[in-house]
């Protein structure tokens, strides 16, 4: 048999079809000693299943299962896995941001006015008093909802002194303290006073995910009907 030869096997597929495998160990020795690269025939089919011009430099697993589909060679995850730690471009171009946790779901409410969802909808016309946003309070429970007319600028002790004139006047004297607040990332609800505040009265405060809506639908829902009554009411007279 010539030195140069290559067996070839066949290898059977999960939906009960053959692929033709090669084993290139037998000319790999051959061409590694006059390469002037010094690539073995495997490394050089490895680098174009991962940094090919259609390919797009993907991650192990896929060049991996890029590679199934044609080749075969003792030790293939082990060699994919060295081409691909020793690439350069997937290290200076590829976001290193950790792999997300685990999803946490909202809890079963079973009562009144334990659970709410808070939120702004700012930016409109500036009303006869001065107002130009909403502060919208949401029971997740009942679904029953308090809007509290306050400005863009306000802070986080202009919103508590709202809130708690209000909210405090009209559900806490019959319902009770609240134990979790749902909220998005506001930057008045992560500061530091806000925190402080609710910690003390022993409420526990949720934030959703960053640019998720759907992490709290039920507040969203609220802005948009709460627009449709505003166009509904206001029509012409944006000061009304």
């Amino acid at each position: 048999m010539s030195p140069c030869a290559m067996p070839v096997i066949l290898v059977p597929k999960k939906d009960s079809t053959w692929k033709m495998c090669t084993n290139f160990r037998s000319i790999n020795n051959i061409m590694a000693s006059h390469s002037p690269f010094g690539y073995f025939l495997d490394e050089l089919h490895v680098k174009k299943a991962h940094e090919g011009s259609l390919i797009g430099h993907f991650r192990e697993l896929k060049t991996l299962k890029i590679l199934n589909e044609h080749f075969y060679w003792p030790q293939m995850r082990c060699g994919v896995h060295k081409i691909c730690e020793r690439c350069l471009t997937c290290k200076v171009a590829k976001s290193r941001v950790s792999p997300h946790g685990l999803y946490t779901p909202l809890l079963i409410l079973t009562s009144l006015w334990i659970d709410i969802s808070m939120n702004f909808v700012l930016d409109f016309p500036r009303s006869k008093r001065g107002s130009d946003s909403i502060f919208i309070v949401v029971d997740r429970f009942s679904k029953m909802g308090h809007f509290i007319p306050c400005h863009k600028s306000d802070d986080a002790s202009h919103v508590a002194n709202l809130f708690f004139n209000i909210f405090f006047r009209d559900v806490v004297l019959l319902h009770g303290l609240i134990r979790t607040i749902m909220s998005d990332r506001d930057t008045i609800f992560l500061g530091h006073f806000w925190r402080f505040l609710w910690s003390k009265l022993g409420t526990k405060i949720l934030f959703s995910t960053t640019c998720h809506t759907q992490t709290d639908g039920q507040i969203e829902v609220v802005n948009r009907t709460l627009g449709l009554l505003l166009r509904c009411f206001v029509k012409k007279n944006l000061r009304d």
